[in-house]
């Protein structure tokens, strides 16, 4: 678990999961686990050639509710979608009493056969799960009360509204010096962790665009900062990713002579460590390793790689127009060849959007923040059996499904 890179919006789970040291787990700890540190662990024990037929089953058993629950609680769903959480939820319960036995069954394996029913009947679970109930749930226990009838009620809503006008006194510009010294003290009673589903409850309530950072816009903030060169390489990267776009006119190198229909592209930009982009952070990896590491699009395809640098750049458009946009400098991952993958435990299961890379870099490339899908947890990966070493790649998007939905039984 320790060797896992996250993301910040992703709770991590314990590093000693499984003792009882820890304490109870709150439910994106126990998601993370098992969407995130069990699928990398046991497909690199059991999904090998030489696995007895008893852990394959029950790999197989584990993989189809991760799969289940990964379509359940998607920020969107479909006909498709659907079909697939309701068929792999029903192959967990046949092959957990093929496995265990009848004893093994409980109530909520009953309840869950009817999650497809709701998805049907009042879309994506984000909409009414229980989550937002069981947080309040947890701040009201927090409060002190004489436990006296009638003025319980009063307490909470005397509490609750004196948290939040605190938090908007702390926040506030006008805050006077001599009560700065209280932030920290304000920020750890009444702090939150925006990770998990709570990052998924507050982005149900934003606009599509989904950015939290900049009053409901996708567009992230420019700073003031000098103007720097683009090193040859980055700077014939962004040349070549403006022009896939298909701009009129093209853009051409401020080094080549002049064409007609064509604009010189400025080979200036403004260096960022980090930008806030629907409602999660980007960085670069000398910034955040967890956050540098992404899937993107690149030449129609979804590629993944780590982000190295991150500029605005400021272009010329139509006369007098110019237009101010981000970019990320990615040095993609490299595919395995032929020869390896057989050899990848995780790519059989193509609805959990895990593969093995190879753990070295191709040549860098410049993408669009709109051209990234999301961010990925990596893990390393030695075998013997690989030519190289690789890494574990296993996408953490909660919106669409990277790999074609390719319909397969876990059979």
């Amino acid at each position: 678990m320790s060797k896992t890179t996250l993301p910040t919006w992703i709770s991590r789970a314990p590093r000693n999961f499984g003792s009882a040291s820890h304490g109870k787990l709150k439910a994106d700890q126990w998601r993370t686990a098992c969407m995130i540190n069990l699928v990398i662990t046991l497909c690199r024990l059991w999904g090998k050639p030489g696995a007895s037929q008893q852990n394959t089953d029950i790999l197989k058993n584990f993989l189809s509710l991760i799969i289940a629950v990964r379509f359940a609680t998607m920020r969107s769903t479909t006909v498709e979608r659907i079909t697939i959480v309701e068929e792999y939820f029903k192959f967990y319960l046949k092959s957990l009493v093929s496995i265990f036995g009848e004893g093994c069954l409980v109530v909520n394996n009953h309840l869950s056969l009817h999650i497809a029913e709701c998805l049907r009947g009042f879309g994506p679970t984000h909409g009414w799960w229980a989550f937002p109930f069981e947080r309040y749930n947890g701040i009201m226990q927090r409060y002190k009360t004489n436990r006296k009838l009638g003025k319980v009620e009063l307490t909470f809503v005397q509490t609750f509204c004196r948290g939040g006008n605190l938090k908007a006194l702390m926040a506030s510009d006008y805050l006077p010096e001599v009560l700065g010294s209280f932030r920290p003290v304000i920020q750890e009673y009444f702090g939150k962790d925006f990770r998990g589903s709570v990052l998924a409850d507050l982005l149900a309530l934003t606009p599509e665009t989904g950015d939290l950072d900049h009053e409901g816009s996708d567009i992230p903030r420019m700073d003031s900062k000098h103007l720097v060169p683009l090193s040859d390489d980055a700077y014939m990267a962004l040349l070549h990713r403006l022009n896939d776009d298909h701009p009129t006119p093209r853009y051409r190198s401020y080094a080549d002579p002049l064409e007609e229909s064509t604009r010189s592209l400025e080979p200036n930009a403004r260096s960022q460590a980090s930008v806030h982009y629907k409602g999660v952070v980007y960085a670069t990896a000398s910034q955040h390793v967890g956050n540098s590491f992404i899937l993107f699009h690149h030449c129609g395809n979804p590629r993944a790689g780590q982000i190295r640098e991150i500029f605005s750049h400021t272009r010329a458009t139509r006369e007098p127009s110019s237009v101010s946009e981000f970019f990320c400098i990615v040095k993609p991952l490299q595919e395995l060849v032929d020869v390896d993958i057989p050899r990848d435990p995780y790519r059989p299961y193509h609805l959990l959007d895990v593969r093995l890379y190879y753990d070295d870099f191709a040549p860098i490339v410049v993408i669009k923040l709109k051209d990234i899908i999301a961010h990925c947890a990596t893990c390393s990966y030695t075998d013997p059996l690989l030519t190289r070493n690789a890494r574990v790649v296993l996408s953490l998007d909660r919106v669409s499904c990277i790999s074609p939905l390719l319909y397969t039984r876990l059979s």
